[in-house]
């Protein structure tokens, strides 16, 4: 019974707020609370491209080195 009060509570307080306010203001209200574990962060898009390109650039001498030894057992095995 009061699971059913509070869901009749809150859709009362949507609807309320929905029509006191105008639709642009209305979506910056909004709150997902089902995603309240992943908190919202601000990324600098530069940062982030650096850090891109730096996981970019050690992929790349990782695979530099890989290619680097199967071309020496190849050599190896002739």
């Amino acid at each position: 019974m009061k699971q059913q009060n509070l869901n009749l509570v809150a859709q009362e307080q949507v609807s309320a707020a929905w029509n006191n306010s105008d639709s642009t203001s209305w979506d910056s209200q909004l709150v997902y609370r089902e995603l309240a574990d992943v908190p919202v962060q601000m990324v600098d898009p530069v940062e982030e491209l650096n850090r891109s390109v730096a996981a970019l650039e050690d992929l790349q001498a990782r695979m530099r080195f890989m290619m680097r030894e199967i071309r020496l057992q190849l050599r190896a095995g002739r």
